[in-house]
């Protein structure tokens, strides 16, 4: 009688201990699916990715509970939140050729946040801003260099250097140039080629006074007016 007794009592603590290990396990069980969710809620960008693969590999060690649905959910917003990331990458990555690819890029942010905002955590929404600051900075950049080009051309038109080449640069002003620095290039445009128009003039005088022949510069001259009246005539 004590033996079977003895036999009951190991029995009822073997069954007192398994209930424990079990409810641990189950608490355990529970606890990482909450843990997993806000670590997704508030999840960066390298951070959507790992949790992702780490989810998936436990999904199935919760099939037939409750957690499995929950876990299940959390998956398929991690899932967004890495295509949420991925476009973010994408658009920072746009070559700024004009600044409609600014307004393209920034557009592209605008409906990102539109979209999922009301989900978004402080990570997330840095993303954004921080993808927006660096479009903005980049446009920046390139009208700052954009102006540079400008001054550099109006600097060589006051010195008188390089006036044939600062023209034809002038003929493709860049993408960035704002519309006060367009005014600008067409100005000065005009001016240069006032300059090289005035400095050839005095090239041809130069040259025709050099010309010791009189009869050789009289029909010079006659050749010359046809040319002119023949451009009148256009």
């Amino acid at each position: 009688l004590n033996r079977l007794q003895l036999h009951s009592e190991e029995a009822r603590s073997r069954a007192n201990q398994l209930k424990q290990d079990l409810s641990r396990a189950i608490q355990a069980s529970e606890k990482w699916v909450a843990d997993f969710t806000g670590r997704v809620e508030a999840a960066d960008s390298q951070e959507a990715k790992s949790l992702y693969m780490d989810g998936q590999k436990r999904l199935d060690s919760y099939a037939d509970t409750p957690e499995h649905e929950t876990l299940s959910a959390t998956l398929t917003k991690c899932e967004k939140l890495k295509s949420f990331f991925d476009e973010i990458r994408e658009v920072r990555a746009t070559q700024l050729s004009l600044p409609d690819d600014v307004e393209r890029a920034l557009g592209r942010l605008d409906g990102l946040k539109e979209k999922a905002e009301a989900g978004l955590s402080g990570p997330q929404l840095k993303a954004l801003e921080d993808a927006r600051a660096s479009i903005q900075s980049a446009a920046g950049t390139n009208a700052a260099q954009a102006n540079n080009w400008l001054e550099t051309l109006e600097r060589a038109a006051k010195e008188r250097k390089n006036l044939r080449q600062a023209l034809d640069q002038l003929g493709a002003p860049p993408a960035f140039l704002p519309e006060s620095g367009g005014q600008r290039a067409r100005e000065l445009k005009r001016e240069i080629e006032q300059i090289l128009q005035e400095d050839d003039a005095l090239k041809i005088r130069e040259l025709f006074a050099g010309i010791g022949d009189k009869e050789r510069q009289r029909k010079l001259l006659e050749e010359l007016r046809v040319l002119v009246d023949q451009g009148d005539a256009e």
